[in-house]
């Protein structure tokens, strides 16, 4: 019987503390509030301190993707003018070469006809007859 009286007196005992250790938990986080536990709350300074450099980060990469898509279209922009100007150098070469290969025909022509005819006048050319009638062929 002693044995019994024993186990239920520490059972009340047990039982008294922790209904003493709950009211104190309990009377520490004021109403309306949610209290956590010291790693719970470095953790969540953690979190802050993390979320305003990662958002420092993203502010940079993004004005970095502007500045890229900025650079990008002045090279586009940059590139179509080339095009443009390499297409007009490109069209004046063609026009100069074709009036110098229509000059070059033309220069080839004369130099056939003038030799067509230096050939003739020198078959069918005049006789030049002397002053004492001596022809010369």
């Amino acid at each position: 019987m002693r044995f019994v009286n024993c186990v239920v007196l520490f059972a009340v005992l047990m039982l008294a503390c922790l209904v003493s250790a709950s009211a104190q938990a309990a009377a520490e986080c004021p109403s309306g509030m949610v209290c956590i536990s010291q790693a719970a709350a470095n953790k969540a300074a953690e979190n802050a301190r993390e979320l305003e450099a990662t958002k420092a980060k993203v502010a940079v990469l993004e004005q970095a993707l502007a500045d890229k898509d900025k650079n990008a279209e002045e090279l586009r922009s940059a590139a179509a003018r080339n095009e443009a100007d390499l297409k007009d150098a490109l069209r004046r070469t063609e026009v100069q070469l074709a009036e110098k290969t229509g000059q070059l025909i033309k220069a080839e022509s004369q130099i056939v006809q003038q030799s067509a005819i230096i050939q003739f006048m020198l078959q069918h050319g005049r006789k030049k007859c002397g002053v004492l009638s001596i022809c010369i062929q």
